[in-house]
């Protein structure tokens, strides 16, 4: 990255064999003084911020402490093990197997691996009454640690793809915000205070800016089809990029899926968009070409096809609660999927009225947020990647709406030929 954009960030990369021979107060006086503080702690091959944590403390035992989570080792004490009634030892391995704050199965005693919690207490009640300590490892455990400067600035993460003739664009970048320490995987998915909001809010000049320099992240670094580069934009406007990840998160909650619907593309779409372009860049480096290419034909076969069957106009009505509009998701996601039905989203508002509802806004993480950008008009900046991105558009989705419309009831009646409601009330 620093090739790529001429950015300054402090690293350091430890091995298991520097760690386990260091003197580690010296290191950690050493880290301080050269790295600043707090330091970043990474696992360099886990993903969804597994193996991540800040040390906030000017203490050994937290420094180690995070240390060995990244390397995926734990060390339990026999003074401490056998004052432990059974319940509780249960209670400790039960959270240090959790991979969000622990290393998981299976996991390695003495050379020996163990695929079962069972097992392990029988396992560490045994050898804990001959060894002062015991050290569990993870069977993938990592072989160094990545350490980084702690970042201050706004944290977001942008998707990056290209079109059949590999020109690059960049999705709308999102935020992440809210009272959080770090992005880990805990506030990724176990914790409500985290939010995201698209684009990122700053200024249109930092917003290209960090198009421009994504885009140019994205070529320099060889990568292809679609990636997501993570980064902070800092309060004196520098953009710090600080993790390409070649395969983004694939949920259908996950930060790429909702961009992409930004520009017009829902998770049916995205995911044809994946597959073909795929097959568009196997060709283009000449590997089994013949075969990519017949198999291109197929997918282009195919998708004519599909857009050439007759569906049923289906509307999904919901109402203004969380419960409705996590329903017409769903429900969308399940038509827009199918065969047999052309989905549009209505939302019964609390006035009275009805309002045809554009695919970007049912991808929104709540009803807050989609109530928020259904009383905004279009950012310019998104506005101008869905400008950008309409040759993508047109041949993964053909037209899409990004409007919002008011309709009244006899349309409601007569448009659609099947109507999916969120409650009986909605129905009502």
């Amino acid at each position: 990255m620093a090739k790529s954009n001429g950015q300054q960030k402090k690293t350091r990369v430890i091995s298991r064999k520097e760690w386990e021979a260091a003197d580690k107060s010296a290191l950690f006086s050493e880290l301080t003084k050269t790295m600043g503080f707090p330091l970043v702690v990474k696992a360099p091959h886990q993903g969804s911020s597994i193996g991540v944590g800040i040390v906030k403390k000017r203490s050994m035992e937290e420094f180690s402490k995070r240390m060995n989570q990244c390397f995926f080792d734990t060390i339990i004490a026999q003074k401490d093990w056998t004052k432990l009634t059974t319940r509780q030892k249960k209670n400790i391995l039960e959270r240090m197997l959790n991979l969000d704050e622990g290393i998981g199965f299976p996991v390695v005693l003495n050379n020996e691996q163990i695929n079962h919690p069972a097992d392990l207490l029988k396992a560490l009640n045994a050898y804990l009454k001959e060894n002062e300590n015991a050290i569990l490892s993870s069977n993938n455990s990592e072989d160094f640690v990545l350490i980084e400067e702690f970042i201050t600035g706004q944290e977001f993460s942008m998707g990056i793809i290209q079109d059949e003739d590999f020109n690059i664009f960049t999705l709308p970048p999102t935020e992440i915000y809210g009272d959080i320490e770090s992005f880990d995987f805990k506030s990724k998915y176990q914790s409500n205070v985290t939010k995201k909001r698209i684009p990122i809010d700053t200024h249109f000049d930092n917003l290209k800016k960090i198009e421009e320099q994504g885009k140019k992240a994205f070529a320099d670094l060889g990568q292809n089809v679609v990636c997501r580069i993570d980064g902070f934009l800092t309060e004196d406007d520098r953009v710090v990029f600080h993790d390409p990840n070649t395969l983004p998160g694939m949920s259908p909650s996950s930060l790429i899926f909702k961009q992409m619907a930004e520009i017009g593309l829902n998770i049916t779409h995205a995911i044809n968009y994946l597959i073909r372009q795929s097959v568009v860049q196997r060709i283009s480096e000449g590997k089994r070409t013949f075969k990519f290419r017949e198999l291109l034909k197929v997918i282009d076969q195919n998708m004519a096809t599909a857009k050439g069957l007759k569906r049923k106009k289906a509307a999904v009505l919901f109402g203004e609660t969380e419960e409705d509009y996590v329903f017409a998701q769903q429900k969308y996601n399940e038509l827009s999927a199918s065969e047999d039905y052309n989905p549009t989203c209505i939302c019964a508002a609390k006035n009275g009225n009805y309002y045809l509802i554009p695919m970007p806004l049912m991808f929104k993480a709540n009803i807050e947020e989609f109530g928020q950008a259904i009383g905004s008009p279009k950012h310019a900046f998104v506005k101008s990647l869905i400008d950008k991105t309409a040759p993508i558009r047109v041949l993964y989705a053909g037209d899409v709406n990004f409007d919002v419309k008011k309709i009244n009831e006899s349309d409601l009646q007569t448009s659609f030929d099947q109507l999916f409601t969120a409650s009986s009330e909605v129905e009502a």
